[in-house]
């Protein structure tokens, strides 16, 4: 219980080391080029030399400045897997057949409430 007047804070607990760092820009913007591709590299979180790697990258493109941001759990697809998971999406399945956390949420829900 929180005392009067005090607002409750969120943490973000992350579930894994795994996912990829993006170049974020000084003005929080995500690095991105023309076709809205995301700079990213794929890694462990705290993987110096991955964030290296990313910020010599970013330099080469033309934007030095920024920050490599750790996104856990996040993996880099092609356009070809981002339609397939559209489509999955679509048709009420899971959008990702590779995204643990979700399907961990699905079976303690069927667990719960039964399985469909």
């Amino acid at each position: 219980m929180n005392p009067p007047g005090r607002v409750p804070t969120t943490r973000v607990v992350d579930h894994t080391i795994y996912g990829v760092y993006v170049w974020q820009l000084p003005s929080g913007q995500y690095f991105a080029n023309d076709n809205q591709d995301i700079l990213s590299i794929a890694s462990v979180k705290g993987d110096i030399g991955k964030m290296a790697k990313l910020q010599r990258a970013a330099a080469y493109w033309g934007q030095p400045n920024g920050a490599p941001v750790f996104m856990a759990g996040n993996r880099k697809i092609t356009q070809e897997e981002f339609d397939h998971q559209w489509e999955r999406q679509l048709n009420g399945e899971l959008a990702d057949e590779y995204d643990f956390g979700a399907i961990l949420d699905e079976l303690r829900g069927q667990k719960q409430h039964g399985s469909n």
